[in-house]
This record gives C-alpha cells, sequence and structure tokens, in this order.
C-alpha cells in the first residue's frame, strides 16, 4: 500500500495547523500548484467535521469545525482516503488508469498533467500510450493528439462501451470507486437493482451484480455527458422477448427517476444484453446442443490432436459439457459480452489445459471472426482440465496384472500382497495362478505379466521376471512399467539453451530467438508470423519471470524447446519476463506431449526453481533443477 496525496497534503496541514502555501506543499510533494489547489477541493469534499480554509498571501490552513465529528470521520473513513492498494509503479495499473482517464474525460488531457497525476516521466508516459494504443486499437478507438491542448480518445460511443465493460468493469472495476468518489449513489443503483431482482425472482452472483451496479453507474454518467450509442432496432425487438428486458427497464426507469436521467431504449437494451448473458450461464445445462455447435466442438477437439498431440476425440463427457457451454458462449458472442472469470490466475496455472483450451478457441475466433478473451477460454480451460485429468486416472489405475507363481498358492498370495503394497496406485484387477495353467488363462485384459519362474508363452504382453519374493531390484524394473523414463533433455537442445542475452522489448526477443532457431533447426520459415498470431490470442507470459511464447499452428520438423535467459528482464504484456521458453511441437510426429507439458506446468509454478536456473544459467543445472534432480 502507498500513501496518497490526499495523506500527504493532510499530514503537512494538520502537523502544526499553521498556514502553508500551495508552493510549499506543491515542493513537498513534489506535483504541481495546480495539482494542489484540486487536491485541497477533493480533501473538501470528504472531510466531515472539518475543512482546510484558505486566506490570500497566507495560503491554506486545516480547521476542526466539529471535533466528535471529525474523530469519527478518522476513526471510520480516512483509512479509506489515506492509503491505495495499486502503485503507481505496477506498469497494468497504469495503463488501466490512463485508459479510464481517457475514456471518461470529454475535454484534452495533457500529456505533464497525466504524467504528474501517475508520479511517472513524459517519457514513460509516452510508453504506457503505445500500450493503452495496443488495447484500444481492438475497439476501433483512437488517441487524437492536438498540439498545446493534449490527447482525448476518439471513436464510436458502443465501442467505447465494449471497452470500458471489458477493461475496467470487468478487470479492475475498483478504478471506478476509486476515481469517482460517489459510493452513496454506487449504494442506491445497488439498493434498487436488489429490490427489482427481488420482484422478479430473478438471481445472478454477487460478482455479477457489483458490475451490473457498474455497468448502470457507466450508463448514467455517459447519458448525464450526452454520450450516446445505438444497438438498433432489431436488436431491440429481439431483446424485448426476454425476461431480461422487463427487468433492465423498470431498473433504469426506477434509477432515472431518482438520479433526474432519461434512459434510452438502446440503454435498456444494453442493460438487458448483460442480465441476458448472466441468465444464459446459469441456466447452460438446461439447453440442446445444436448440430452446429456440435460440429464446432468436434472441430475444436480435432485442433487440439493436430497442434498439441493430446486425442480426446474418444471422450464423450468433454465433447457434451462442451457443447452445452458453447451454447451460451455463443448467445454471449452474438451480443458481444463476455464474462468476468475471478478465477483465470488460478486456472492458467494448469499450463497443457489453458493452451488446449486456446488452441481449441481459434476454431470459434475463425468461426465468428473475433478473439474471445482470456476470461472465456478459462472456462473452456476447466473441460479440457477435467478431460485430461481422467486420462491420467485411467493411464495410472487400470492396468491389470497377472502374477505367476508355481510354489503355492499361500506364496502367490504373499507376492500379490508384496506387489499391491508397492503399485496398488496404479492397478486395476491384481489375479495370481499356476505356472500349468496361464495357457488357459485369458490375456486378451491383461496389461502386465509377473513371474517368478522362466515361463514360455507367445504373447505381447509384457513379462517382467522376479525372485521368489519381489525385492528392491524387482521393484525398479517393474517402476519402469508404470512409469517409464522419458528423456527430457532431447526437447531441450543445448545449442538452443540461450544465455547472456540483452532484448529491450517483447517484439525484438522473438525476432532474434526466431532467427537463431532457423540457423539450427528445420523451421517454416512463417515461424515468427505464427507465433505473434498466438500472442494475438492471448499473452504468453507466465506470472513474473517467465513466458512460453510458441506457434499458433506447428511449423517445425520435430518437438524442441528453445531457452532463453535475459541479463535483464522486459516487460512482455504487463509483467517482466527474464526467462523464455519458445515451444515447438512437431508438424509431423503424433508422440504423446502430456508429460513433458506437465514438467513444464511443474516448473512454472515453482519460483523457486525458475530463479535458480536464471542465477546460475547453466544448461546441466536447468536439466538437473528441471527433473526435479536439484
Amino acid at each position: 500500500m502507498i500513501e496518497t496525496r490526499y495523506k500527504k497534503i493532510f499530514d503537512i496541514l494538520t502537523s502544526d495547523y499553521d498556514f502553508h502555501t500551495s508552493d510549499e506543499i506543491s515542493q513537498l510533494i513534489s506535483v504541481s500548484v495546480k495539482t494542489v489547489q484540486k487536491d485541497i477541493n477533493g480533501l473538501n469534499d470528504i472531510l466531515v467535521g472539518a475543512r482546510i480554509n484558505s486566506k490570500r498571501g497566507k495560503g491554506y490552513i486545516f480547521e476542526i469545525l466539529d471535533k466528535p465529528k471529525f474523530t469519527d470521520f478518522l476513526k471510520k473513513d480516512w483509512i479509506d482516503y489515506s492509503f491505495e492498494d495499486e502503485d503507481f509503479n505496477n506498469l497494468a495499473y497504469r495503463i488501466k488508469y490512463i485508459l479510464f482517464s481517457l475514456l471518461f474525460s470529454k475535454e484534452y488531457i495533457k500529456i505533464e498533467d497525466l504524467a504528474e497525476e501517475l508520479s511517472i516521466s513524459s517519457s514513460q508516459l509516452k510508453l504506457d500510450l503505445n500500450k493503452v494504443k495496443e488495447i484500444i486499437k481492438k475497439y476501433k478507438l483512437k488517441i487524437d493528439p492536438r498540439p498545446h491542448y493534449g490527447l482525448r480518445l476518439v471513436g464510436d460511443e458502443f465501442n467505447k462501451r465494449m471497452c470500458i465493460k471489458k477493461e475496467i468493469i470487468q478487470d479492475k472495476p475498483e478504478i471506478i470507486s476509486k476515481m469517482s468518489d460517489e459510493s452513496n449513489v454506487i449504494d442506491e443503483i445497488k439498493e434498487i437493482i436488489n429490490n427489482i431482482f427481488d420482484k422478479y425472482n430473478f438471481s445472478i452472483t454477487d460478482i455479477s451484480i457489483e458490475n451490473l451496479v457498474y455497468h448502470i453507474y457507466v450508463s448514467i454518467k455517459r447519458t448525464e455527458d450526452e454520450d450516446h450509442f445505438f444497438i438498433g432496432s432489431r436488436d431491440i425487438l429481439l431483446l424485448r422477448k426476454n425476461r431480461e428486458y422487463d427487468i433492465a427497464n423498470e431498473i433504469l426507469d426506477a434509477i432515472g427517476e431518482k438520479f433526474k436521467v432519461y434512459f434510452s431504449d438502446d440503454e435498456k437494451a444494453y442493460i438487458a444484453m448483460h442480465l441476458l448473458s448472466k441468465r444464459s450461464f446459469e441456466k447452460e445445462n438446461k439447453n440442446e446442443i445444436t448440430k452446429n455447435v456440435d460440429q464446432i466442438v468436434v472441430d475444436m477437439i480435432k485442433k487440439v490432436r493436430e497442434n498439441l498431440n493430446i486425442d480426446l476425440a474418444n471422450d464423450l463427457d468433454l465433447r457434451i459439457n462442451l457443447g452445452l457451454h458453447l451454447m451460451p458462449l455463443i448467445e454471449r458472442i452474438n451480443y458481444n459480452l463476455t464474462l468476468k472469470n475471478p478465477i483465470l490466475d488460478d486456472i492458467k496455472k494448469d499450463v497443457i489445459s489453458f493452451e488446449a483450451a486456446t488452441t481449441a478457441s481459434t476454431v470459434i475466433n475463425e468461426k465468428y471472426k473475433i478473439n474471445i478473451s482470456e476470461d472465456e477460454v478459462g472456462y473452456i480451460a476447466l473441460h479440457f482440465s477435467l478431460a485430461i485429468k481422467n486420462i491420467k486416472d485411467k493411464e495410472k489405475n487400470n492396468k491389470n496384472v497377472l502374477i505367476v507363481c508355481n510354489t503355492g498358492k499361500a506364496t502367490a498370495q504373499i507376492l500379490k500382497a508384496q506387489f499391491l503394497k508397492e503399485f496398488q496406485n496404479y492397478t486395476g484387477r491384481v489375479e495370481t495362478c499356476d505356472s500349468n495353467k496361464i495357457k488357459k488363462q485369458k490375456l486378451d485384459k491383461v496389461d502386465l505379466i509377473i513371474t517368478s519362474i522362466p515361463i514360455n508363452i507367445n504373447t505381447d504382453i509384457p513379462i517382467i521376471e522376479i525372485g521368489a519374493f519381489i525385492n528392491n531390484k524387482d521393484i525398479k524394473n517393474i517402476k519402469k512399467f508404470f512409469k517409464p523414463e522419458k528423456s527430457i533433455e532431447k526437447y531441450f537442445p543445448k545449442d538452443l539453451f540461450l544465455t547472456n542475452l540483452d532484448f529491450k522489448n517483447k517484439k525484438e526477443a522473438l525476432k532474434n530467438l526466431v532467427e537463431i532457431i532457423n540457423e539450427k533447426k528445420s523451421v517454416d520459415k512463417n515461424l515468427l508470423a505464427e507465433i505473434e498470431k498466438r500472442e494475438e490470442l492471448a499473452p504468453t507470459e507466465f506470472d513474473d519471470l517467465l513466458a512460453i511464447p510458441h506457434p499458433l499452428n506447428p511449423v517445425s520438423e520435430d518437438t524442441f524447446i528453445c531457452v532463453a535467459i535475459l541479463n535483464q528482464p522486459i516487460i512482455w504484456q504487463a509483467k517482466k519476463v527474464q526467462m523464455i521458453f519458445l515451444v515447438n511441437i512437431s508438424k509431423n510426429k503424433k508422440e504423446d506431449l502430456r508429460f513433458l507439458y506437465s514438467k513444464i506446468g511443474d516448473f512454472l509454478t515453482d519460483r523457486e526453481k525458475v530463479l535458480k536456473v536464471i542465477n546460475n544459467p547453466d544448461y546441466f543445472n536447468f536439466i538437473n533443477i528441471f527433473n526435479n534432480e536439484d
């Protein structure tokens, strides 16, 4: 947490309760006189039982008017204005702050004023603005720079609303509270919504209600500023057939009466769209899967098999669950809506499932000419996570074993007990038999034969010979069947373990790494273009320190990973990255790579391991740590 400027000014004025000039205060807190004057006006708006007064020639003085009220204010409310949870040193927060300022300002904003608010240099602000431009480009918005005036956001009002919805409300709604200082208005909106929901017996999650409150607050502000938009009569007629439109209509009529604002049919339709998306998600299991949606699901599963070598084609549950999920998702796409995913960061830690979902989502993107959000991809990833886990469980638990012994039933039972003690978690059915009966056994459902005597039968089933009882050597041999050793080194070529690198940004890093790969590996010449396509879908940064870029479609002859360790971290999308895993999956071989993804996931989620490699960037050190041989 950091101190706000409000608190810094408050502390100066209450240190001696004497006069302090705006020049003096501005020097003490390193902002302009104009900002000091603005902040003092803001302080006076929130103070209870006290006021900051000014006297020409002397400056400002803090005066307590009602001590009990002022004391109560200090106890209950002052903390909310004294500290901020977000630090402007955080790039992601600064980007949202700048975006909010541009979206909600009708006037031009001077670069120097905005830089001062953020406590950064003008040159740093210009770099931040490049990130903002990348975001607003998705919504067909632009920044209009005007000499001597500053910057202003221009574009269609509907696109501005979409940007507010997706980039502010669904990502950082708290910015609205921090920058509006109208908590009483927000509370009154919430009360009206809850009363009308009770009347209609309409229910959505608490998070959805919070988002709806902010949507309506934004609608009030945009309408007051005469920032109108048009949805279109056809879509309004379509929405009016739903109960959600009646609810939205009644909510906005009540709010309009309360705050003396008139809402158009377009505004009501806009709110109805949001209610409809929440309702759709909650009732998704009641929908029937259409042939069109089922075909999309089939294509998604096929895409995962082709790009990631993960075959889920026979998982009927995945096919049904994805189909049920896609029905309301497509409805949301039609209304340009997105569900916020509050557990997205946790979902992304399951690297293999999230990558499968991202890959599968390209089918939806191509069909509907969109890029669905990371939040929506996260929900799809949950379905893939369950499907992949089911495969692992089946592989782990359904190995049927036959134990062959020729020294009696008692010994056979001892062998079985020994075996189950060591390998119960990997087996399904375990049976025993004498050697002279083995030829009569049905072996079609046996995965492994363990025998204490030499046997001669014609079968493709693996046979492991042990001693009279299972010893440590036997355990090691059997473990190789259940947990076959897989070479990790072959996926990490030593000549593509790159260290002592200096790059300015992501673009430069990818360009240089692709050039090195082109010299050493057989890859298609469109490798960089395919990597950039994947980056457009969602950033591949994984927490701080590490990113895992890769081509959207396979372009290499074999599977390999280029590891690059930088001398200094660079900003990838919003986070600092110092280690890069540039992953290439073979377009020819169809080997099962789930174990490799699993190992990568284990490594990514262990910050201590990542730091050990960065601090000692040696190839063999990396292989040992990656293989859990630290």
